[in-house]
């Protein structure tokens, strides 16, 4: 798995995990990056809308578990802190098709429009300690250092603030329970050096 994107589950001492195709990522370019767990199908992991080979047969949500969940380190462990920038993060409690992936990860959602849109941080602010959810359900991220830069993260968008995160010890805290229930997780990143 060394350089592969992982998507991860653990319930009950039982891990899943899907991983990416590729093992090395460019500094200064954005991915798009989806992992999807189906009810059918099992667990998914989707680059750029892209569907990767490996699976797993695992169909359960992750669990109701009230476990701490952040973006930029490894859950609640002080270790494995990103070099680079984030942006748009969305969880969903139903299975995303990859054609909604294609069709939506460039796309400012409306929560009001989207069924299953349980956490929407576009990561827009520019300013301040927090990044809000918009889908009103409360899940707003505070930031423990990562700083607000200018980008343009997708070419059909415009230029617009992300987080970028120096890989020492900067994170955002999403909470305890944004992260149960979710069967899709979805988000931009940048690293900030090539991983290969």
């Amino acid at each position: 798995r060394e350089g592969k994107l992982v998507f991860y589950r653990g319930d009950n001492g039982v891990v899943s995990y899907v991983v990416s195709n590729a093992n090395s990522w460019n500094a200064g370019h954005w991915y798009h990056v989806a992992g999807v767990i189906d009810p059918v199908n099992g667990m998914r992991l989707y680059v750029d809308g892209i569907l990767q080979s490996n699976t797993n047969s695992s169909t359960s949500p992750t669990a109701i578990k009230n476990e701490y969940t952040a973006f930029g380190k490894w859950g609640n462990a002080n270790i494995r802190y990103f070099d680079g920038s984030l942006n748009d993060a969305r969880f969903w409690t139903r299975a995303l098709s990859q054609t909604e992936i294609q069709n939506k990860m460039c796309a400012l959602l409306d929560p009001a429009n989207e069924t299953g849109l349980k956490a929407y941080w576009r990561i827009d602010e520019g300013f301040g300690i927090t990044t809000s959810d918009f889908t009103g359900n409360g899940y707003n991220g505070n930031l423990h250092g990562p700083a607000w830069v200018m980008d343009t993260v997708c070419a059909q968008t415009q230029s617009n603030f992300v987080l970028d995160f120096d890989g020492i010890n900067d994170y955002v805290d999403v909470g305890s329970d944004a992260g149960d229930g979710v069967r899709s997780i979805e988000l931009w990143f940048k690293p900030d050096i090539n991983y290969n």
